[in-house]
């Protein structure tokens, strides 16, 4: 054992030296010999003592004044001075004395054994009062520092850091149940400060010596209740953050079913302006003819012709109306069941149903088709639109012109273009497109996996392109997985859907998801009779690969309990008992298009998480093409650049969560006022984008100001806190843009532009 004190003899009597040292080892203290006072120096360079013996007359100098040089350097060390012949010239003024002691050798060596006792007692005390001190003064830097830390892993090092800082501690450990140990352990037996009651977290301190119980205690209450108090704090955060994402997609949810709502209430009023509008071209057509046989203008086979068509246009009115009707009770959805045809014939056959219409106002009906063109849709709907856009031209379109009807196939999809000779479209079609029934048109060619859009031609007269998917060869379509235990129920599924989709099947779940990792689907039809059909379903949703995969949900009972916790779990779509096949082959067939839908948007379509609208990505890639048509017909682009003005203070006032509902309410509303041609993209964070191509600017404008009044009047209250919200709008013109200067250079111009807040 290392001896607790230290003592220094500086005396050049080696005889008295040595007796003293002999005594003083005798106590356990440790002495360390010097003759001269270079030597003294030399020994207190390498280590502090705590008294030192100095002789007054020494070789290479007095005492006195070596104790001068000591207590320059520290006030610790005790000094005992000794001399057998004293004088007082040689000690100096006892003002100046700056030793501890005096010591008359002529006296007994037990009095100075006494002496040197006394002041190594008051020393010990005097270490442990300061040591004391240190650890108290340590404590509350680290009371202070870690209540200042919130972040558990800086928490940990932080902590196990200050504590190894402590007077005479070697080593550190900091064991937590079931996250590890920080710090090193070390030698010897540990003491253990428990940090909780319930045994998770303690602190092992290997220290020198013994240690005060009291200090031990209170550096367990200081680190235990700091580390309690991170463990809330990180506690509070976890649920805060759970209920911020909870309401953040309950806010959701809510934009997508006020959007449906919205739909629905325009479906609502617009039907029987769709009834009225599409009825009008086979009346047309009926009227036509019924004039002509009125006025004898028609030969007998003319007749027959005739009365032929006016059938024909009947029949057509006859399901239109109970078509219509149906699409209404299916919130016009406008998804019919998919048929096989050949596209050129029905072009064909409906430029002959209104060659009497055409022939009344002198115009010529004209179609380019490169041969017979099959696709997959609902083709009664088809024909619907495509009557829709013929009547259209025939109707705008001056006596003695010309409508054509190209048909161009290209790579995987095929192009039907109504050309005419008429006016063009001044500014947006009224309201959505040249007629009631343009809106129509757009949401059945939607529905069938094709897109619309109208220009006017440089020479003069309107263009409305419809551009359909061609269908794939059945070996090249996505695979059903279908699922269900019921053998019998099981046949007749793969029989109604394996004459669309190829169709793999099973009737227990076991092993199945290794191979779906290996083959992912591009749907899967669950049935409840699977004993564990719920756990599967959340196996499929919450795998990395798998989870984007749609899947249709059989119920076998109308159990609200079993449907609820199947839409929670993530089923595109619930069938609810007594089974329609007809309806699962539709819900596979939207299944199928969500996920081309969704390789689109991965191959080249990225859309904004947040918000549901296209980035700056997207229009980065077609902004160059949109310009160079508009520019060569002559037309304007007016773009007009939504700002929120300082988004980062709403956040930091109210949370993210408040300014994520503010972007998801704002571009809902700029979602509602787009037509058919018209590009909404979000730009960076609190900036969004609306191409209005072919529209005039002040109709433009109007919109902006409608926006900004929108927000005036609104005054939403989102979240928990109502804030104050500021929107800046810019319009300038697109065609001013130079080419190539992509969506950064688009913002530039906007910046620049004039903008009313």
């Amino acid at each position: 054992m290392e001896p607790v004190f230290r003592v220094l003899l500086l005396d050049d009597d080696a005889l008295f030296r040595r007796v003293l040292q002999d005594a003083l080892l005798s106590k356990g203290i440790r002495v360390l010999g010097a003759s001269c006072i270079a030597e003294a120096h030399q020994i207190l360079q390498h280590e502090p003592v705590d008294l030192a013996l100095v002789d007054l007359y020494l070789p290479d100098g007095l005492g006195v004044e070596w104790c001068r040089q000591v207590r320059a350097r520290s006030s610790d060390t005790v000094l005992l001075l000794m001399t057998a012949r004293a004088e007082a010239r040689d000690l100096g003024h006892p003002s100046e004395w700056l030793f501890d002691d005096f010591f008359v050798k002529t006296n007994s060596i037990e009095e100075l054994l006494w002496r040197v006792d006394i002041h190594l007692t008051q020393a010990g005390r005097l270490r442990v009062r300061r040591r004391r001190e240190q650890w108290l003064a340590g404590m509350v830097q680290l009371s202070a520092e870690l209540s200042a830390l919130q972040e558990p892993s800086l928490w940990m090092g932080r902590a196990v850091a200050l504590v190894l800082a402590l007077p005479d501690v070697q080593a550190v450990c900091l064991e937590l149940r079931g996250a590890g140990s920080f710090g090193a352990r070390g030698q010897g037996e540990p003491q253990v400060l428990p940090l909780d009651h319930q045994g998770e977290a303690q602190l092992l301190l290997w220290v020198d010596g013994e240690m005060d119980p009291d200090l031990l205690q209170s550096l367990r209450g200081v680190v235990g209740s700091s580390l309690l108090a991170t463990r809330v704090l990180e506690s509070l955060r976890e649920r805060q953050a759970r209920l911020e994402r909870g309401y953040l997609e309950r806010q959701r949810q809510l934009a997508r079913l006020s959007h449906r709502l919205d739909r629905l209430s325009e479906a609502r009023d617009s039907f029987l302006a769709l009834v009225s509008h599409d009825l009008r071209s086979p009346i047309s057509v009926v009227m036509g003819n019924c004039q002509m046989l009125e006025e004898g203008l028609l030969g007998p086979a003319q007749q027959r012709r005739a009365f032929e068509t006016m059938r024909r246009q009947t029949e057509r009115m006859g399901r239109m109306v109970e078509e219509l009707l149906d699409r209404y009770r299916l919130g016009f959805s406008g998804a019919g069941e998919p048929e096989s045809g050949d596209l050129t014939r029905f072009a064909r056959d409906m430029l002959e149903t209104f060659e009497p219409v055409a022939a009344r106002r002198r115009q010529k009906l004209v179609m380019e088709a490169p041969g017979p063109v099959m696709i997959e849709a609902d083709l009664p709907s088809l024909c619907e639109v495509l009557a829709n856009l013929i009547e259209n031209s025939l109707r705008h379109g001056p006596e003695g012109s010309t409508v054509s009807v190209e048909i161009r196939p290209a790579a995987g999809r095929v192009e039907v273009r109504v050309h005419d000779e008429g006016p063009g479209f001044d500014g947006t079609p009224e309201p959505w497109g040249p007629g009631l029934g343009y809106r129509a048109c757009m949401r059945l060619v939607a529905a069938a996996g094709g897109t619309m859009r109208v220009g006017t031609r440089p020479e003069g007269g309107a263009t409305v392109t419809v551009s359909l998917p061609l269908p794939q060869p059945m070996g090249e379509r996505g695979r059903v997985e279908i699922l269900c235990p019921n053998v019998d129920r099981l046949e007749r599924m793969t029989e109604v859907l394996g004459a669309s989709w190829p169709c793999s099947t099973t009737s227990s779940s076991a092993g199945l998801l290794q191979r779906l990792e290996r083959d992912p689907p591009a749907a899967v039809v669950l049935h409840s009779d699977l004993p564990d059909a719920l756990s599967f379903l959340r196996q499929i949703k919450n795998h990395p690969e798998l989870g984007a995969v749609p899947v249709v949900f059989v119920a076998s009972s109308l159990d609200p309990a079993e449907i609820q916790l199947a839409t929670m779990d993530g089923a595109m779509c619930i069938l609810r008992p007594p089974l329609d096949y007809g309806e699962l082959a539709a819900m596979v067939r939207k299944a199928m298009r969500v996920q081309a839908e969704a390789r689109v948007a991965v191959a080249g379509r990225a859309v904004d998480e947040l918000t549901g609208l296209d980035r700056a990505d997207y229009l980065d890639a077609r902004l160059d093409s949109i310009l160079d048509e508009y520019r060569s017909a002559g037309r304007s682009v007016p773009v007009l650049g939504v700002d929120v003005v300082d988004l980062k203070a709403i956040n930091r006032a109210h949370g993210w969560v408040v300014g994520d509902q503010l972007l998801i309410w704002l571009a809902n509303s700029l979602q509602e006022r787009t037509g058919p041609n018209d590009l909404c993209v979000r730009v960076e964070g609190d900036e969004f984008l609306l191409l209005m191509p072919g529209r005039d600017m002040e109709s433009v404008k109007e919109v902006g100001e409608e926006l900004v009044t929108l927000v005036q009047r609104a005054r939403p209250r989102l979240g928990v806190a109502r804030v104050t919200v500021q929107v800046k709008t810019i319009l300038v013109d697109g065609l001013d843009l130079p080419a190539g200067a992509g969506v950064e250079g688009l913002l530039q111009l906007l910046r620049g532009g004039k903008h009313g807040t």
